[in-house]
């Protein structure tokens, strides 16, 4: 499995971020993103549904964990105070994409 943290800019320099467990190389979950999540308010209302298995093209196809039961405290989004916080989250992660300045970016 290719896991990825997906990240959000706020207004105030801190990134809400969610992860998501397969299919978090840029091939799959970078090609969607840029495709049908590339809006500063369709990336947030991606990242404040909680953690994913994977990523889907729309907000009514993803299948959130929060939609299988699962307790919210464990799935939903992490908020970093800055872009460092949230790169140093990287550890046992493929991808990490951040929505900023208008587009996506990744690194793996």
């Amino acid at each position: 499995m290719t896991s990825a943290i997906l990240g959000f800019t706020n207004p105030d320099g801190t990134i809400k971020s969610i992860i998501i467990n397969a299919d978090g190389y840029s091939e799959y979950t970078g090609k969607i993103l840029s495709e049908h999540y590339n809006t500063p308010e369709l990336a947030s209302q991606l990242i404040d549904g909680g953690d994913l298995p994977s990523l889907k093209p729309t907000l009514e196809t993803c299948q959130y964990y929060k939609s299988r039961g699962e307790d919210w405290e464990n799935i939903k989004p992490v908020v970093y105070r800055n872009f460092g916080w949230f790169l140093n989250n990287k550890e046992n992660v493929d991808f990490l994409y951040l929505y900023q300045d208008g587009k996506w970016h990744y690194k793996n």
